[in-house]
C-alpha cells in the first residue's frame, strides 16, 4: 500500500499542495487529472522523492517500483 498522508508543498509562499492523502492498493494504476498548475507533477515528484513536501509524508513497502518519465509538450 502506498500511502499519502496530509502532503503540503509550498513554493514562494504559495502552497503547490495542500494536504494531500491517498491510500493506493498493491497493483493499481492510478491516474492524476487536474487543470494546469493543480499540482500533479509536483505530487508525483513527491512520491518518487524528487521533491521534499514541506509537511506530511509518503509511505510504501520497501522493494515498491515507481515507474516515472517526464515529458515536456
Amino acid at each position: 500500500m502506498l500511502t499519502i498522508n496530509g502532503i503540503t508543498v509550498r513554493l514562494g509562499g504559495r502552497d503547490i499542495i495542500s494536504r494531500a492523502s491517498a491510500a493506493i492498493p498493491p497493483r493499481a494504476r492510478v491516474g492524476l487529472v487536474g487543470r494546469n498548475g493543480a499540482g500533479k507533477s509536483t505530487l508525483v515528484k513527491v512520491i518518487i522523492g524528487e521533491i521534499e513536501p514541506d509537511e506530511g509524508s509518503i509511505e510504501m513497502p520497501r522493494r515498491t517500483r515507481l515507474g516515472y518519465l517526464a515529458q515536456e509538450a
